[in-house]
């Protein structure tokens, strides 16, 4: 704003003011476009999925203790009988799994990359054990779990 005492809330002077201001709230999170897809597509997959809630959260509980440099994140989920522990680790963008009980199952990864408004899906497989690995790019994500009898999805999770 030219005006040091105009504050974002004053009447524009014209039009090219009006646009810069609208801009502007835009420019300042993910668009509400953005969002309604988000809340659409997770109204979709939580009537095919259980929707898993979460039994540990290393940003919530402090369960990580690491230097400043990092922000891993683990994760417990749960949804029924099945459940998922996840590392979202902060330094290659990688997420390490294992779904427990071990079995193959597919995992699909839904993110909405920095930037952009439509979601990006991964598909990875796990091994016999149940362990999965993936790299992704920085932006909220969340995984769907089928493993042919249970289908588990979890809320949307920030990095």
């Amino acid at each position: 704003m030219n005006d040091p005492n105009q504050t974002r809330f004053d009447q524009p002077d014209d039009d090219d003011d009006l646009l810069r201001i609208v801009r502007e709230a835009l420019d300042e999170g993910p668009s509400l476009l953005a969002h309604q897809r988000a809340a659409r597509a997770n109204r979709h997959a939580c009537r095919h999925h259980l929707l898993a809630e979460v039994d540990a959260d290393s940003h919530e509980d402090g369960l990580l203790v690491r230097s400043n440099a990092t922000a891993d994140r683990a994760l417990c989920l749960t949804a029924g009988a099945l459940s998922v522990e996840l590392e979202l680790l902060e330094e290659d963008g990688s997420i390490v799994g294992q779904v427990i009980p071990a079995e193959p199952a597919t995992i699909a990864i839904e993110q909405f990359p920095d930037g952009l408004v439509e979601p990006v899906r991964l598909e990875v497989a796990t091994d016999r054990s149940g362990r999965f690995d993936a790299v992704l790019r920085p932006g909220p994500l969340r995984v769907a779990i089928d493993n042919g009898t249970d289908r588990l999805v979890s809320p949307w999770i920030t990095r």
